[in-house]
């Protein structure tokens, strides 16, 4: 069964305010469906898979636990 519960106006209303500036965000963002330029996708690629040394889960636990 559902219940529901009073909420306070107070929070009511900056629900509102809150749903509808993440809304107006979505809908104004500049950059909405605009492509990465071959550069831009380059460069992501390279800090994400980089020179980035991983540390195998097993030396961490030695290490923390």
């Amino acid at each position: 069964m559902l219940t529901f519960t009073k909420v306070p106006k107070s929070y009511s209303n900056l629900t509102k305010i809150m749903v509808s500036q993440a809304v107006s965000d979505f809908l104004t963002d500049p950059d909405f469906g605009l492509e990465l330029s071959s550069y831009a996708k380059r460069r992501l690629k390279l800090a994400r898979f980089g020179n980035q040394k991983t540390t195998p889960i097993s030396q961490i636990k030695r290490k923390y636990c």
